[in-house]
């Protein structure tokens, strides 16, 4: 080989080291450990329970006058307003968009009202003389359990399109189907086919029940809660001897877990990357966060006395708390801070 040949190769190899070393520095970057940024701030205080979140706006059950009715506060304008204060109760608000929807007892039992903060208009979703309730939606369709049938069927799923004003039954095997959630056209619930709590979903671009409707997960241990966005499902697993939480991509069909602390993780939602839920790990209950893209978990509020019952939309976290001795609603927004 010639001094030319050899001038070359050096170089070569030198050019290769230094690229070399480059990437690993860059791959050293991306594994260090993040860190977020959750400064909380409390939203509405006394006697506000069961928060919900969608954009900058804050969805409540409120107290405060002596009866439950649902109110709501625009976090871009700092205005909270009333959503509907019949004076029958109304329970558990969720929004989803310009959506809200809620169990209502105007007429003596559990209903499904709704109301739309775009028209401005309130709209009666299920008002049969059954009972409704642990209803969900995606600003598109409403889900929730359903007693109407209870003597042939136990409890059912039901669903209701918001466009076309359809109601329809998503499932009625003769077990018990409960805690529905929807994301698009996945409804996914609990259901007791197999003799305990499982995971099952229906697909509802399909119009033939026998083929929509299929497990997800049925691990002989209990599952329940699950929460659903686009193809992804967290729920709470009680496999390992206490309450963990799981999650199942429907379209990799890939299930891993997210949180196996030895104290009990409850709650979970999801919402885009993250991940939420109620933790007891530090004695008293928690929220904390969990990212599915760089796979980080992070307390999100560890103030004193409890958090739960959190709700999620995009990076926006609302809870209820108790550590000014009632029930308030505090929030935060994650943010990420750079090593």
């Amino acid at each position: 080989m010639n001094d030319r040949w050899v001038k070359y190769l050096s170089l070569f190899l030198l050019i290769s080291t230094a690229i070399s070393a480059v990437s690993c520095s860059t791959t050293t970057e991306t594994v260090i450990e993040k860190q977020y940024i959750t400064d909380e701030f409390p939203i509405n205080p006394v006697h506000r329970y069961n928060p919900g979140v969608s954009g900058d706006i804050v969805v409540w059950m409120d107290e405060s006058e002596g009866s439950k009715d649902i109110y709501g506060h625009d976090l871009a304008s700092d205005d909270e307003f009333p959503i509907c204060t019949n004076q029958y109760n109304q329970e558990s608000p969720i929004i989803s968009g310009d959506t809200i929807i809620w169990r209502d007892e105007r007429s003596g039992n559990g209903d499904i009202y709704g109301y739309d903060l775009s028209m401005h208009a309130e709209l009666a979703i299920c008002a049969t003389s059954a009972e409704q309730n642990n209803q969900a939606t995606d600003g598109i369709t409403v889900v929730w359990e359903d007693d109407r049938y209870y003597d042939k069927w136990d409890l059912d799923i039901m669903g209701f399109n918001l466009s076309t004003g359809e109601e329809f039954t998503i499932c009625n095997d003769a077990h018990r189907q409960v805690s529905p959630s929807v994301s698009g056209n996945i409804v996914v619930w609990i259901d007791d086919r197999n003799g305990d709590p499982d995971i099952f979903a229906r697909d509802m671009l399909i119009t033939d029940p026998d083929e929509a409707v299929f497990p997800v997960i049925t691990n002989e241990s209990g599952q329940q809660n699950p929460s659903i966005d686009e193809d992804i499902i967290v729920w709470e697993d009680s496999r390992n001897g206490n309450i963990d939480i799981y999650t199942y991509n429907i379209t990799s069909k890939i299930e891993s877990i997210i949180c196996a602390n030895v104290s009990e993780q409850r709650s979970p939602i999801i919402s885009g990357e993250f991940v939420v839920w109620q933790d007891n790990r530090n004695g008293e209950w928690d929220i904390y966060g969990y990212n599915l893209a760089t796979h980080t978990e992070f307390p999100i509020c560890t103030a004193p006395a409890d958090q739960t019952l959190p709700s999620i939309s995009g990076d926006m976290v609302v809870w209820e708390d108790k550590r000014n001795g009632n029930d308030d609603i505090y929030g935060t927004r994650i943010s990420l801070k750079e090593p």
